[in-house]
C-alpha cells in the first residue's frame, strides 16, 4: 500500500521538531542573549497578566515598546512542561507544512511540494538564528508563509478573510510585518513593469493590506515615533548597529548559510517562474524579495534577517524547478529512472541542507563560566545593584542575573543610546581611573562585568585601572566590586 504524500509530510514535521528539540532539551539554558530579552517579557506576562510597557531593569529603568503578542501566547502554555523548549520549536516546524500545502497549490504536483517542504525543514540560516532560542521568528515566519497561501486562494471567501485577520496579527508580533506590506508594493510595481494587470478586487486587498500593516505598526511605534520622531528608523544610532552587513558580507559563506541546493533551486525557479511563465505569485514573491533586499541595503535589517528570508523564499521558489525536471523526465527515454532521481535529491539535500544545519546546531555552545558568574551576581549582589556590560552582554544581566545593566540592545525607548555606548567603551578601555569613575558615578555602577565577550569587543586583556584594591574588589574572575 502506498503511503499518502501528507504522511511523508508528516514524517519530516516530527523529525524536524524531533532534532530541534534534542538539542534544546539538552540543556535548561538558551542560545544567544535575545533569548533572555523574550524570556523577560513571557514572565511579565505570568507574573502580571498584562503588557509590559516598563522595563525596570534595561537601562537602570526606561520605557518600553515592543510587540508583545508572540510573548502572550507562549505564556498561554505555562501549564506544559518545558513548554519554553517546545512551543517555540512547534511553532516554527509548523512551517514545513505550511510551505508542502503553498507549494502543492503552486505546482500541482505532489513530489515538487515535499522536496519543497524537506529543503524548508532544515535551513541552515533557519537553525542559527532559532534552534534553542526564543524570539517571533518562531512564530512570524509560519504567519508569512500561510499569508503567502491565502494570497494564493485568495478567491475563497475563507481564506481572503484570514488573510486580513493575518495582516492585523503580524505586526502584534514583530515589525518585519512591514517587509510583507511593502512586498505587496513591490509587486504591484513589477506587475506595472511588466505591463501586467490585477484584478480590481486584488488590487484593493493589496493597498487596503499595506495601510493595515503600517497603521497597526505605527500605533504599536507611537512612543518611539514621539521619542525620536518620524525619521528613527533612519536614525544615526539604528544604522551603526546594522554597519557590519556590508563589513562581514561574504558570498560564499551567504550561499553556505542558505544551502547551496536551495540557492540553486530557487534561482532557477525564479527565473522560470518569473521570466518564462510570469507567474501571479512569482512575481509577488518577487516583490517581497526586491523589499526585502532594498531593506538590507539600507542596513535596516542585517544580513542574517536577508539570509533567513531569502531561503525561506528560494525553498517555496525550488519547487517550479523540481516539477520542470521530472516533467521534462517524464517525456524521456530515462523516465524509468525516476526513483533513481528521487534518491539523488535526498541525498543532495542532506549533504547541502541538512548537513550545515547539524554542523551549526553542533557548534552551539553554552558558556557554563558565564553563567556561573551571571548566577553570582543574581545570589550576591544588591537587587537594586547595576551592573555594567558590553552592549552584547546586557540581556544577561537583566535575564540571567536579574539586575539593571547600564546598555542593552532594546534601543528604541533608550535615554541617551550613543552617548552610552561611548561612555561604557570609555570605562573599559581608559587607562585613567579619574576619567574611569566619574562615568562610574554617573551611571552608579556597583559591578563591573568583563567577559570575553567584551574583551574582543573593545580588543583588551584587562582593565588598567582595575588593581586599585581601595575602589575595587575582584569577586570572580570577571566580576569587580565598586566600593568607593
Amino acid at each position: 500500500m502506498k503511503l499518502k504524500p501528507i504522511y511523508f509530510v508528516i514524517l519530516l514535521f516530527l523529525f524536524s521538531l524531533g532534532f530541534r528539540l534534542y538539542f534544546s532539551l539538552n540543556s535548561e539554558y538558551f542560545y544567544g542573549a535575545d533569548s533572555y530579552f523574550h524570556i523577560r517579557i513571557i514572565d511579565n506576562f505570568i507574573e502580571n497578566d498584562n503588557v509590559m510597557t516598563y522595563d525596570g531593569l534595561g537601562f537602570s529603568g526606561k520605557n518600553f515598546n515592543y510587540p508583545q503578542l508572540f510573548h502572550f501566547l507562549t505564556s498561554l502554555f505555562l501549564f506544559i512542561p518545558y513548554y519554553l523548549k517546545i512551543i517555540p520549536a512547534l511553532m516554527i516546524s509548523s512551517l514545513i507544512l505550511i510551505i508542502y500545502f503553498l507549494t502543492r497549490e503552486l505546482t500541482k504536483n505532489e513530489i515538487a511540494a515535499i522536496f519543497s517542504s524537506f529543503l524548508a525543514a532544515f535551513l541552515p540560516t533557519e537553525i542559527k538564528l532559532t534552534l534553542n532560542q526564543i524570539n517571533p521568528y518562531h512564530l512570524i515566519l509560519p504567519l508569512i508563509f500561510l499569508m503567502f497561501y491565502c494570497f494564493l486562494k485568495i478567491d475563497n471567501k475563507k481564506f481572503f478573510y484570514l488573510f486580513l485577520a493575518l495582516a492585523f496579527l503580524m505586526p502584534l508580533i514583530h515589525p518585519i510585518s512591514l517587509l510583507f506590506a511593502f512586498g505587496l508594493i513591490f509587486y504591484m510595481l513589477l506587475l506595472n513593469i511588466d505591463e501586467l494587470s490585477v484584478d480590481r478586487k486584488k488590487k484593493e486587498l493589496i493597498i487596503f493590506t499595506f495601510f493595515l500593516i503600517s497603521f497597526v505598526n505605527i500605533i504599536i511605534y507611537r512612543k518611539a515615533f514621539l521619542f525620536h520622531g518620524f525619521n528613527f528608523p533612519f536614525k544615526s544610532f539604528i544604522i551603526e548597529s546594522n554597519t557590519a552587513f556590508l563589513a562581514n558580507f561574504n558570498i560564499f559563506t551567504s550561499i553556505f548559510y542558505l544551502s547551496m541546493l536551495v540557492f540553486i533551486l530557487g534561482i532557477l525557479g525564479l527565473f522560470f517562474g518569473y521570466f518564462r511563465e510570469k507567474n501571479d505569485f512569482v512575481i509577488m514573491l518577487s516583490g517581497f524579495i526586491v523589499a526585502t533586499l532594498i531593506t538590507a541595503f539600507m542596513k535596516l535589517i542585517d544580513i542574517n534577517i536577508l539570509l533567513l528570508l531569502l531561503s525561506l523564499i528560494f525553498a517555496v521558489l525550488s519547487s517550479l524547478s523540481i516539477k520542470r525536471f521530472f516533467d521534462y523526465l517524464r517525456i524521456t527515454k530515462i523516465s524509468s529512472l525516476g526513483n533513481y532521481f528521487i534518491l539523488l535529491f535526498v541525498v543532495l539535500t542532506l549533504l547541502l541542507s541538512f548537513y550545515p544545519s547539524f554542523v551549526i546546531a553542533k557548534s552551539f555552545s553554552i558558556d557554563d563560566k558565564a553563567l556561573s558568574d551571571l548566577a553570582w551576581l543574581r545570589d550576591n549582589s544588591d537587587k537594586n545593584s547595576v551592573i555594567l556590560a558590553g552592549i552584547d552582554d546586557g540581556y544577561y544581566v537583566t535575564g540571567l542575573a536579574k539586575r539593571k545593566n547600564v546598555l542593552d540592545h532594546n534601543i528604541l525607548l533608550a535615554p541617551d543610546y550613543e552617548q552610552r555606548v561611548k561612555d561604557v567603551e570609555v570605562i573599559y578601555v581608559t587607562w585613567s581611573e579619574a576619567v574611569a569613575f566619574d562615568l562610574i558615578k554617573k551611571y552608579n555602577i556597583n559591578y563591573i562585568y568583563f567577559s570575553d565577550k567584551t574583551k574582543d569587543k573593545y580588543a583588551i586583556r584587562r582593565i588598567l585601572y582595575i588593581k586599585d584594591e581601595r575602589c575595587f574588589e575582584k569577586e570572580r574572575e570577571t566580576i569587580y566590586k565598586v566600593v568607593c
